[in-house]
């Protein structure tokens, strides 16, 4: 009699131990995801903000004005010159003409599109028409 108390005490035991280390994997599993939300959430918000200066200016049916056109321009070459930029912007914008002596086109209405990188979500490219 003596063998078996001793039996389903260490039964008991082992038993108090995996219920241990499974509430312990579970807490750890519910962390890691719990973390892994939130870093996938930082990284929408950085890709929304990323885009949301070349997605304001845009008016209704996808038109902006000159100086928009240029503000969107300048600011995809800043990019484009940024070694740590999280992308590269193609622009294709041939059909502004702007100089210094020019301001007429400032106010010209242009067609304005967009693409966005598939595996990213950042701006890829952009045409101005």
């Amino acid at each position: 009699m003596e063998n078996a108390s001793k039996a389903i005490t260490w039964a008991g035991g082992i038993l108090i131990a995996v219920l241990l280390i499974s509430l312990a994997m579970y807490f750890l599993n519910t962390y890691r995801d719990f973390y892994a939300t939130i870093d996938k959430s930082k990284q929408t918000k950085a890709v929304v903000d990323f885009n949301r200066f070349f997605t304001e200016s845009m008016y209704n049916d996808g038109v902006i004005y000159g100086y928009d056109a240029l503000n969107i321009i300048n600011k995809a070459n800043e990019i484009n010159d940024d070694a740590y930029a999280p992308t590269y912007i193609t622009i294709n914008a041939t059909s502004i003409t702007y100089s210094d002596t020019n301001y007429s086109e400032l106010k010209k209405e242009y067609k304005y599109s967009y693409e966005l990188d598939s595996k990213t979500g950042y701006i890829s490219s952009i045409t101005i028409e």
